[in-house]
């Protein structure tokens, strides 16, 4: 391993891969709505970037990717990886027998998943995290669009593109907040940073890693209980499974409601 992929490796240790310096990195899945949003992301804070995504198509349409200069391949092959890469980012579904992640480890190249990736950049922000089965994306792009009119630059990370005529998801900014859709599947929402958070439902799902709905709940548990005393949490209020999960937090809890009792209401829709 090279000095420079020594110290990046270093800093990966320690949580401390921030946004700056930016590095030349390679992303693995590119495609992925996460992914997607996170490559905008880094594109706007300066990183250098290059992707690769097994579906052909979606190559293809990654317009909002191709037109900020990234070269894109489609299909997992060795040479796409580029040998002055010094960071492999790697969605969910890439295996360690990848043909390039296993590239990236004959070159010595640090490799981090998504998720790892996004809470180290969230560090030193101040997170903001949507949880819940259902509406995260959306509930997202709502929480950045009002941070966004209110002149408080925060970066974003959605799940999906939003309306805008660039379709984008991802956004590097230059304030504290630090707004990110967090997933509960294989309690990733864990590594996420979060100081506020919001949790809009629980129902059974993901059924190839939750043992059983309690395994669900204890998973939100979780999320709940890792949030400061000094932060907050905005849930749903009348939803027996998210009383459960939040029962035990530390935090301030507030609830939300269109028709039942709660501490956040909205009437005359």
């Amino acid at each position: 391993m090279h000095q420079l992929s020594a110290e990046i490796a270093g800093r990966l240790s320690e949580s401390q891969i921030a946004l700056v310096p930016p590095l030349r990195a390679h992303l693995v899945g590119i495609c992925g709505s996460g992914m997607k949003a996170l490559a905008e992301l880094l594109s706007e804070a300066g990183w250098t970037l290059t992707g690769s995504d097994q579906d052909a198509f979606a190559v293809s349409g990654a317009t909002s990717l191709t037109a900020r200069g990234l070269k894109l391949t489609a299909g997992h092959h060795p040479g796409a990886v580029p040998e002055e890469t010094q960071l492999l980012v790697y969605s969910p579904a890439i295996p360690p027998r990848n043909a390039e992640r296993i590239r990236a480890a004959e070159l010595g190249i640090v490799q981090i998943s998504y998720n790892d990736l996004l809470g180290s950049l969230m560090q030193g922000h101040r997170g903001l995290v949507v949880a819940g089965t259902h509406g995260k994306s959306t509930t997202t792009a709502l929480l950045a669009h009002l941070l966004l009119s209110a002149d408080r630059s925060p970066s974003v990370i959605i799940g999906a593109e939003t309306r805008s005529p660039s379709q984008w998801s991802g956004r590097y900014g230059s304030g504290l907040d630090f707004i990110a859709e967090g997933c509960e599947y294989r309690r990733n929402f864990l590594k996420l940073p979060t100081q506020h958070g919001a949790i809009l439902g629980i129902e059974p799902d993901h059924f190839d890693y939750f043992s059983s709905f309690d395994d669900t709940i204890a998973a939100f548990r979780e999320f709940a209980e890792a949030i400061p005393g000094s932060g907050s949490l905005t849930v749903r209020a009348a939803d027996p499974a998210v009383a459960a999960a939040v029962s035990t937090a530390s935090c301030t809890v507030e609830s939300f409601s269109i028709t039942a009792p709660a501490d956040w209401s909205v009437a005359n829709l």
